[in-house]
């Protein structure tokens, strides 16, 4: 059964590539082993369900936002909504 704190090992890595964070980074930020990091993004191998939170949470804080199929940056005028009036759109262009 899947759960909504899955990520896979491609959402990972590119996660990883957007935050500009090492295996090593996200490791420290994780608190997971580099090796079970390594193992998890080869697909050597499958975290526990709580070990993958730990990761999720980790890209979150770096401001990553996990999106069906892949991932993308947090758009950081909408984590100040009070500066989002001054913010031109840029996803929609006319």
């Amino acid at each position: 059964m899947s759960s909504s704190m899955d990520i896979t090992p491609a959402q990972s890595r590119g996660a990883r590539g957007l935050a500009d964070l090492t295996q090593d980074d996200l490791a420290r930020r994780s608190r997971v082993s580099k090796r079970t990091i390594v193992q998890f993004e080869t697909g050597a191998g499958k975290p526990i369900p709580a070990t993958l939170a730990a990761i999720r949470r980790a890209l979150e804080e770096a401001g990553i936002e996990f999106i069906p199929g892949g991932v993308r940056l947090r758009d950081p005028a909408a984590a100040k909504p009070e500066e989002a009036d001054d913010a031109a759109p840029e996803a929609h262009p006319s």
